[in-house]
């Protein structure tokens, strides 16, 4: 009976160092690896992220819905109703009133659909003082990016 005991805790601890070591092996990219792995690439540059900002709160700050629902790709205008996002603007224009003032902050590698990564855009913003959730807050542009080219599938604004 004893040898079974003494068996079972063999394969445990084989166990234990199998999991370690190729737990160790698997992760041993270095971080410089990984993170270049899931960057943002280099041709959604300074221009194009700063070019996405100033689209957004232009045509949100003169009410230009339409002009926003413009700015989403082909396959996201498919998804979303149109009349959904104009409501939908309405609202947020009702909560924040303006974006006053606001820069690219980072970028977060949300994953994979295929051939295609999506990134998350995020942009600290200030509002005005007619907001009615105060006067700070971040607006996150959900991108896909396939090959050199990307398109927007998502926009949310939220206060802090």
């Amino acid at each position: 009976m004893k040898s079974i005991y003494a068996t079972i805790i063999v394969l445990l601890v084989a166990n234990l160092v199998a999991t370690i070591w190729f737990g160790v092996e698997r992760n041993s990219l270095p971080t410089t690896q990984i993170e270049s792995k899931n960057a943002l690439p280099e041709h959604i540059d300074k221009h194009v992220r700063d070019e996405l900002y100033e689209r957004f709160v232009s045509a949100y700050n003169d009410r230009d819905y339409n002009a926003v629902y413009d700015l989403f790709s082909d396959s996201s205008k498919a998804q979303i109703d149109k009349k959904d996002i104009l409501k939908t603007m309405d609202e947020l224009v009702e909560y924040f009133d303006s974006i006053i003032q606001g820069g690219f902050s980072h970028s977060e590698f949300l994953g994979h659909q295929g051939d295609t990564k999506q990134f998350r855009l995020v942009y600290p913003v200030k509002f005005s003082e007619n907001s009615k959730f105060g006067t700070s807050g971040k607006l996150y542009v959900t991108l896909a990016v396939r090959g050199g080219e990307h398109e927007v599938w998502g926009f949310n604004l939220r206060s802090e």
